[in-house]
């Protein structure tokens, strides 16, 4: 009902100002935005009174969130930004008590398999008091600062139009951030408190992806590795689904679309991570 409200005010304003005023739709309009207004009369006056103030709490940051919208998410491996497209949300509890808030969100990705939408769960952990929306990993478009508003969007359009132009297997050169699954032994070793080893002159750090019951019914995480790279890297994202079938990099597809005709949405939510293997660090993974 309260995400029905925004649409409600909308169309009664258009319809107010309507050349040919169709008064009984106006007054059904009316009733419907009385009943939304009465029925959720506190949320309107909380929400209305924070969000003024670029401000939100945990109780109601289920309200940000509305269904087809555009979000901002720090990719938290990378530490970068990418834009979302907000399917549902609603709030869960980790097995160790700890409530957050779920955001369901689709991106445009190759799984190597097919084109298309792909499902990404974001977490927004419980938090007391106040907290800035823009101090959230993921938070709406809407609210990003004017001038960081217009560079995320247009760079995020660019790259997804390169991205939707990309040939199913090409080498390029990187420096950046990079993420790759690990190994059953490198899980045991975080496990048993190792979460951290050296790699030269470089150390890579471990970060946890998703809780997973073992048959033995203790806990481990599916855990992937932050790492730095550079040189050369081969992007193939079937070779990647070939060799690495069960990555938590990669999320399936659930519903597949050409990738000729995208609109200038489409490209602003077409993943920034692309699928390969690094020839420096002779894994795969995926790098931005």
């Amino acid at each position: 009902m309260y995400y029905s409200y925004p649409g409600l005010k909308a169309r009664l304003e258009a319809e107010q100002q309507a050349e040919s005023r169709d008064e009984h739709l106006i007054a059904d309009i009316m009733a419907a935005v009385l009943v939304v207004e009465q029925d959720q009369a506190e949320l309107l006056r909380d929400f209305a009174k924070l969000t003024d103030l670029y401000e939100i709490t945990f109780d109601i940051a289920w309200a940000l969130f509305k269904p087809n919208m555009l979000v901002l998410n720090r990719h938290e491996p990378t530490d970068e930004y990418r834009i979302l497209l907000v399917r549902r949300v609603g709030y869960a509890e980790r097995r160790d008590n700890t409530r957050y808030l779920k955001v369901v969100c689709d991106i445009l990705h190759d799984d190597g398999k097919q084109f298309g939408y792909a499902h990404v769960i974001c977490e927004v952990n419980e938090f007391h008091g106040v907290k800035k929306i823009t101090d959230l990993d993921i938070y709406p478009l809407e609210y990003c600062p004017i001038a960081s508003k217009d560079d995320v969007y247009v760079s995020s359009v660019e790259l997804g139009r390169k991205f939707a132009k990309m040939p199913k297997h090409a080498y390029y050169e990187i420096t950046g951030q990079a993420l790759r699954d690990c190994s059953d032994q490198e899980r045991y070793s975080y496990w048993r408190g190792r979460g951290r080893r050296d790699m030269g002159q470089t150390t890579e750090k471990f970060y946890v992806r998703v809780f997973t019951p073992l048959p033995s019914s203790t806990l481990y995480t599916n855990l992937c590795f932050s790492l730095k790279t550079s040189g050369r890297v081969m992007i193939s994202p079937s070779a990647f689904n070939r060799f690495q079938p069960d990555s938590n990099c990669n999320p399936s597809v659930h519903h597949p679309i050409s990738r000729d005709g995208l609109t200038e949405e489409q490209y602003a939510i077409c993943t920034p991570i692309l699928l390969g293997f690094s020839f420096d660090r002779k894994s795969w993974g995926e790098c931005f």
